[in-house]
Order: structure tokens, then C-alpha cells, then sequence
């Protein structure tokens, strides 16, 4: 069964966690940035300042969620963060694939992404997808060279629409 969530600059479930590294990228800036148009959000409601459509769609968030673990992707910029949530032993990943561009109803090989960063750690991870192609994640736990308990597939764009 797929699922899509999505939230364009809401209030998120997690705060940013000090420990975590993000591959490719500085995810300290990208939160601030979030942050600020988020505030954004604010003020326009109030009729203070603009705010555009296409500022509230760079900021669309999908996510996916275990016990263990916690994925995010962010179609700006094709960026996933990998959360570790329990203290199992078990490293945390996300598993994606791509829909091909010819047949949207088939896919690309699935791909793992492995975070050993350990429990209460979060590691980035940056891609470089085509845009506009439906992309399906799912978070798992990761042990032995084999993913397991994983979600089931969310469905996600690779452009922010």
C-alpha cells in the first residue's frame, strides 16, 4: 500500500538533534532556512510581508516511520535523513526506487541507504533524481547485510509540487 504525506511549512515533529551529520550538505543551514520560512508563513497571514506558492513548495517534507526508525525526504534539494530510534543494535536505512521515466509503473532497482551512526543520531543522505518522477521510500532497520521491518512504500515526488 503506498501512502503520501506531505507537510509545506508546518510545524515539525522532531527538533533538529545536535548530533547529526548530513552527507553532501550542511543540514544546520537548511534547517534555519526552514525556519525562516516558516516565520515567513506567519507574517504573510498576518498580511505583513509576501509569501509566495512557490516559497511554500521548496518546503515540502514526506516522511516515513518504525519504532526504530525515522525517515525524511525533501524533494528540494533530493535530500533524506535517517534517524536511529532505538537502542536495538540494528543500524537505521531507507529504501528507495525510482519510477522510470518511459512507465511510471515501474521501477528502477531498489536502493538501501545505511545509517551507522547509532542510536539518538541521524545521518543525511543527498541524492540526484530526475525531477518530476514519482519516487517510493520506506523506513527499515538494518543488521546482517539485509533490511527488515521496514514500512510500507510512501510515495513521494522528486519535484516539489
Amino acid at each position: 500500500m503506498r501512502t503520501k504525506t506531505s507537510r509545506a511549512h508546518g510545524v515539525y515533529e522532531r527538533a533538529p538533534e545536535p548530533n547529526s551529520t548530513y552527507c553532501g550538505g550542511n543540514l544546520n543551514s537548511s534547517l534555519k532556512r526552514r525556519a525562516l520560512m516558516g516565520a515567513g508563513t506567519v507574517f504573510a497571514a498576518l498580511g505583513v510581508i509576501g509569501y509566495s506558492a512557490s516559497s511554500a513548495m521548496a518546503d515540502t517534507e514526506y516522511y516515513s516511520e518504525t519504532k526504530a526508525t525515522y525517515v525524511e525526504y525533501w524533494p528540494d534539494g533530493d535530500g533524506f535523513r535517517v534517524h536511529d530510534n532505538a537502542p536495538d543494535g540494528a543500524s537505521a536505512a531507507v529504501q528507495y526506487r525510482l519510477a522510470k521515466e518511459e512507465d511510471p509503473n515501474r521501477y528502477y532497482s531498489t536502493k538501501t541507504l545505511v545509517s551507522s551512526a547509532g542510536y539518538g543520531k541521524s545521518t543525511g543522505f543527498v541524492r540526484n533524481f530526475p525531477e518530476n518522477r514519482e519516487l517510493d521510500f520506506r523506513a527499515c532497520s538494518y543488521k546482517g547485510g539485509k533490511a527488515y521491518a521496514c514500512t510500507s512504500w510512501t510515495l513521494a515526488n522528486t519535484s516539489n509540487i
